[in-house]
């Protein structure tokens, strides 16, 4: 589940790179403190991704569906997300919009699948991806103990700016993407999660 947060991420890195608004760059660790922050960093956005997903996407949406139907409460809570992202100093109206737009796939993989796995892997694994093995800003920050160290360049609709990766057009069109993606490869599996199932991840 981690790699449909991980692989996605990569492909935008690397339309990214193809357009000349993003380069890898260099490792900046090896062995021993490579392993620790890869390990360490994994831990916290694991613990992120179930956070957020659990709070948002599990018991939450469950009896807000139950009140007004799931998918307008899958809008409610993916703009209550979206806001809460908003108030990031580094975080840009793109940005923004991006973290809705995450948050609505969030809610179509549970919706689908009966289970909130996918959403957390996905989120941790974009996170991961995003602050410790390719090193680039999450909201403009970038953390200490980062794989690569890359540099962007090009417009900011394009490369994200000094925001990272979120703050790109690109990741709004694959958020979409992938949402519709989904649905189409999980059209005869509409879950309609239980509450025991909506609060499992």
């Amino acid at each position: 589940y981690i790699l449909w947060g991980f692989l996605p991420l990569s492909l935008v890195l690397l339309a990214m790179r193809g357009l000349g608004a993003f380069y890898f760059g260099e490792p900046v660790l090896h062995g021993v403190e490579a392993l620790h922050f890869a390990a360490l960093w994994g831990l916290a956005f694991l613990f992120v991704g179930l956070s957020e997903e659990y709070l948002l996407r599990g018991y939450t949406l469950y009896t807000l569906a139950d009140g007004i139907g799931y998918w307008p409460a899958t809008i409610i809570l993916a703009a209550a997300f979206a806001y809460g992202h908003s108030r990031n100093s580094g975080e840009t109206r793109l940005g923004v919009i991006m973290t809705g737009a995450f948050a609505i796939f969030a809610c179509i993989t549970l919706r689908r699948t009966g289970s909130l796995w996918l959403a957390v892997g996905a989120h941790a694994g974009w996170d991961w991806g995003q602050s410790y093995f390719y090193g680039v800003a999450d909201s403009g920050l970038q953390v200490q103990g980062h794989l690569f160290n890359p540099r962007i360049a090009g417009p900011d609709w394009l490369s994200g700016g000094p925001v990272g990766p979120e703050g790109s057009a690109l990741v709004l069109v694959l958020m979409v993407t992938m949402s519709v993606l989904f649905m189409v490869l999980y059209r005869d599996s509409d879950a309609k999660p239980k509450e025991s199932q909506a609060v499992q991840a």
